[in-house]
């Protein structure tokens, strides 16, 4: 299976209409980073990914409900990165929720 991030979110490129104003298409919302990303916890995998975004995990709702819940952690430094370091590989993504990812 082959992943690719989107930019421009939540869901640009499935419910913005072409003559909506701040409208991406799918292809301009595509990152394609070329990175595995993969873990025994869905959620320190979550906040990897938000981290490579340059995304503050600590303001994305679903991580901090499930952390809450005790089914994973969102706090990096009890994360074991294997392979390329975060800093290596981050880039930030264009983003509607600046307060999240407020990298662009």
């Amino acid at each position: 299976m082959r992943a690719v991030g989107f930019q421009h979110g939540p869901a640009p490129a499935f419910e913005a209409k072409p003559d909506d104003a701040g409208y991406q298409d799918y292809a301009s919302s595509k990152m394609n980073m070329r990175l595995i990303l993969a873990g025994r916890n869905a959620v320190a995998v979550d906040t990897v990914e938000a981290l490579v975004m340059k995304c503050d995990p600590r303001k994305v709702p679903h991580l901090t409900l499930l952390e809450a819940d005790g089914l994973g952690t969102a706090d990096i430094s009890k994360i074991d990165v294997v392979g390329k370091q975060i800093a290596q590989v981050a880039q930030p993504f264009a983003c509607l929720l600046t307060d999240i990812c407020p990298a662009m």
